[in-house]
């Protein structure tokens, strides 16, 4: 049903039903390929409801066969859940360059004298505090989530695919889900910009610094990227881990009662704003580090706050069935 669903309706995949029922693809001139997946599946789908004697013949044939075993370890590719899983690790992998952007010696000296102001302190002991936390709410049965009580999430470079590699449902899935699952979409959109910008600002800044082409202000400018990257780096894998998390556990959503959703999602449109703002502030056109260690403080402070509620999908799920709400 999945392999049917992505064919057939989901938005991102190759919309099937739609382009046949709007004309877009004459019934003439309709992929021969396509339409013998469409079959193959169409055939093993049946076999599910026929007479076992019928099915059992039909199994016993090596095409069949095969089919089946496609069939049965099949998963989404065009649903919002899984393309917001390959967002994340796309996200992830852009991330990992980071640590390889050139810097030159003179650039780290200076740029040394700018760390350890006391809102970028409180920042690092935030995302601390909340990557513990959040450690604490991976799935038991993975031995790769185990012992990572002291491990910064950006050492940690099975942690995302693990995750996400996580089989969760996707058939029938109500509105409160895919509502959930449109904004994480919109968090990660904006994380896998703000990896993009800096990535692009920092080799054109680095070049021009080799290059001795900065001003005065575009120098001390460049500094500032340099100290707030090693801020932000943590912050975003922080969120990609959030994010991983409560995909694997976003049918708890139903576990909500209307008013906690309604907090829920202004929780999450409240992280989709810094991001947002994260994006800006670090586009070419405006380039403002300082600004982002506020943001990304605010955020911080934000995100404890909502999970010392323990109202994330991945705090029901850790809860007795007894305590989630009706």
């Amino acid at each position: 049903m999945e392999f049917l669903w992505d064919f057939l309706n989901h938005q991102e995949g190759p919309r099937v039903r739609d382009r046949l029922s709007h004309g877009e693809v004459s019934l003439p001139g309709f992929p021969k390929e396509i339409t013998d997946q469409l079959l193959a599946f169409s055939v093993v789908l049946l076999l599910r409801f026929v007479d076992e004697d019928v099915a059992s013949v039909f199994k016993e044939k090596a095409a069949v066969k095969s089919l089946v075993r496609l069939a049965e370890g099949y998963s989404a590719r065009f649903h919002p859940l899984a393309r917001l899983k390959k967002q994340v690790l796309s996200c992830e992998r852009s991330l990992r360059v980071w640590p390889l952007l050139p810097l030159p010696e003179e650039a780290a000296r200076e740029t040394a004298g700018l760390e350890g102001n006391s809102e970028t302190n409180a920042c690092n002991s935030l995302i601390l505090r909340l990557t513990s936390d959040l450690y604490h709410h991976l799935p038991e049965n993975h031995c790769v989530f185990t012992g990572l009580d002291n491990l910064p999430i950006d050492k940690c470079p099975r942690l995302l695919p693990e995750l996400c590699s996580i089989r969760v449902p996707t058939l029938f899935c109500p509105r409160a889900v895919l509502e959930v699952l449109a904004v994480l979409q919109n968090i990660g959109r904006r994380c896998a910009q703000v990896s993009r910008q800096v990535a692009a600002s920092w080799e054109q800044r680095h070049q021009q610094w080799v290059e001795k082409r900065l001003r005065s202000r575009q120098r001390r400018n460049y500094l500032c990227m340099s100290s707030s990257v090693k801020l932000l780096s943590p912050t975003l894998y922080l969120i990609l881990l959030l994010i991983a998390l409560e995909l694997v556990n976003i049918h708890m959503v139903h576990g909500k009662n209307a008013h906690e959703y309604q907090q829920y999602l202004k929780f999450l449109k409240s992280l989709l704003q810094y991001t947002e703002n994260l994006a800006a502030h670090t586009s070419p056109e405006k380039n403002k580090w300082v600004e982002t260690v506020r943001l990304t403080h605010t955020a911080l402070q934000k995100m404890r706050a909502f999970g010392e509620k323990e109202q994330m999908l991945m705090h029901l799920a850790k809860k007795p069935a007894g305590e989630a709400a009706p």
